[in-house]
């Protein structure tokens, strides 16, 4: 009997790994079955194919387990399918801090750093721009993002870059910051200043000028300080009396002299002018007079000198050396007057032009006050009005002033430049005035009126003394050439009040002549001492 014992049935799977999902940085499980066979032993062929994904980390193993017996029987193949895939996003770390940079410095590159589990990653950087009111001032949000291989990507760092413009615009041609010019100088014109930003280019300048202090009366031609005129060394002026810039001659039977607390002589393109300010006695200072003075008609020597009428200038201390060919001669007009202050108040003096008869004018220039050879202005009036509660009239004054026309006031010129941002520079010159042409030597040695000395043409006149006078005074000249002369005495109004001498002198010769004054009131007179070619003038006061 044979009997044929065979083995044709193949073995059977009891357990065979499930199919698994696992994240790319797991580790790869390893194969696990088990195979049961109804005779003997089994082996188990296991296989595996790897099917690529979309991206590197995402992958499929086909794992394919076979039994086979120990006669050969294969069992039906089982598939186990592990799917790796990388679901896990990448890590950002070393993203660059928030900034603010000015609108000059370069826009910094991004820098941020990114770590992945199962691989490289990289770093995504967008830029949004934000603008702000000014085209260099904007605000950059910068945006990280990590990507690995399969597209994950981290959550989004942000970097904010704030450029801002903090610097201000440079200006260029800016003049000098402080320019002193002469009084007389023509102001320069301003200065053609520009100016360039850093981050906008040329910037817009802006310009404002502005006069600061004493500034003259609108449409005047000229404004000047009046003062009262400085004394030679000895202190005196050059009549030998304290120094003084207007005296009231026998005045309630006193001569009266004030100085000047503030004045101003203003003159105007059409010939007027006007005198106004604030004088103290010399021998009260509590005793004051307010001025107010405008005059008229302001005219050169060469239109002076030919009025229809005799004219001439004032020369009470021989100062003129030719000076008065370019002063400027005005007549008072009505209506002037001195106002009391302080003790004063309550006095009231209306001035009047002296001589009546305009022989002379107030005079304005070098030297032209009388007293020193220093620019100023001077001139006679007669007054009339109430005096310390007493009524006055018929008297005779003086003003001698001493001006300084330099402009008392400061230009101020300021130029700006603005940039978009706000950044404001700003340069300010300051030009003032001064009188460059000054020596700063003091007036020359004190001159006494009653002792001049020198040649002035035809004759010199030597004396008039006494002066002030009360019964009698003599005048004493000396010739120079073979002439003829006329010696008269004129009151504040032209009149010829005493005819003192009229007829020939000879060269080398010394004239003197006495003038009864007892018969004269009073007052201001003038005397004067004309030949062929020359006439001399000087003042002769009388008091009783």
């Amino acid at each position: 009997q044979n009997i044929t014992v065979q083995d044709t049935t193949a073995p059977v799977f009891e357990f065979v790994a499930e199919d698994v999902t696992i994240e790319c940085d797991q580790d790869i499980p390893a194969a696990s079955s088990m195979a049961f066979d109804n005779c003997g032993e089994v082996t188990v062929d296991v296989s595996e194919v790897t099917i690529d994904g979309e991206c590197v980390n995402n992958y499929t193993i086909e794992r394919t387990y076979v039994a086979i017996d120990e006669c050969g029987n294969a069992s039906e193949p089982v598939v186990q399918i592990i799917t790796v895939q990388d679901t896990t996003a990448p890590e950002l770390f070393s993203v660059a801090s928030d900034l603010t940079i000015e609108c000059t410095e370069a826009i910094p590159a991004g820098s941020a750093m990114a770590m992945d589990n199962c691989g490289d990653a990289e770093v995504i950087i967008t830029d949004q721009i934000e603008l702000g009111e000014c085209e260099q001032e904007y605000t950059i949000i910068r945006t990280y993002v990590a990507v690995d291989l399969c597209g994950n990507e981290s959550e989004p760092a942000t970097q904010i870059i704030n450029v801002v413009d903090t610097t201000a615009p440079v200006l260029e041609g800016t003049p000098a910051a402080n320019l002193v010019i002469d009084c007389e100088a023509e102001v320069p014109a301003a200065a053609d200043v520009t100016a360039n930003d850093a981050c906008e280019g040329e910037v817009e300048v802006s310009f404002n000028e502005e006069l600061i202090g004493e500034l003259p009366p609108a449409g005047s031609s000229a404004f000047c300080n009046a003062t009262t005129p400085l004394p030679y060394e000895d202190g005196l002026d050059c009549t030998n009396n304290q120094p003084w810039s207007v005296v009231l001659f026998n005045i309630l039977g006193v001569t009266e002299r004030y100085n000047t607390i503030n004045a101003s002589w203003t003159e105007f393109p059409d010939g007027s002018a006007v005198l106004t300010g604030l004088v103290a006695s010399n021998n009260n200072p509590n005793e004051m007079w307010e001025i107010y003075a405008e005059f008229e008609n302001g005219l050169p020597w060469e239109e002076w000198s030919t009025q229809a009428f005799p004219t001439s200038f004032k020369d009470d201390c021989d100062l003129d050396g030719g000076e008065h060919f370019d002063w400027t001669y005005y007549i008072m007009s009505a209506g002037a007057t001195l106002t009391g202050q302080g003790d004063l108040e309550g006095s009231v003096l209306t001035l009047a032009h002296a001589p009546a008869n305009k022989f002379f004018g107030y005079q304005v220039g070098e030297g032209a006050n009388n007293v020193n050879e220093n620019y100023g202005g001077g001139g006679w009036f007669t007054y009339a009005g109430t005096y310390k509660g007493e009524s006055v009239s018929g008297g005779a004054g003086d003003f001698a002033f001493e001006h300084d026309c330099c402009p008392q006031y400061q230009i101020e010129r300021t130029w700006c430049a603005v940039d978009c941002a706000g950044n404001e520079s700003c340069f300010t010159q300051i030009i003032s005035f001064e009188d460059l042409s000054q020596s700063g030597s003091a007036p020359t040695p004190n001159i006494n009126v009653d002792n001049a000395e020198g040649s002035k043409g035809d004759f010199n006149l030597v004396s008039i003394a006494p002066n002030p006078a009360n019964a009698a005074t003599r005048i004493e000249f000396y010739a120079n050439t073979n002439n003829t002369v006329t010696v008269e005495v004129f009151d504040m109004n032209g009149r010829v009040v005493a005819q003192v001498y009229q007829g020939d002198v000879f060269a080398g010769e010394t004239y003197r002549h006495v003038v009864n004054t007892a018969q004269l009131q009073s007052g201001v007179y003038t005397v004067r001492i004309q030949s062929l070619n020359h006439a001399d003038f000087r003042r002769l006061i009388v008091t009783k």
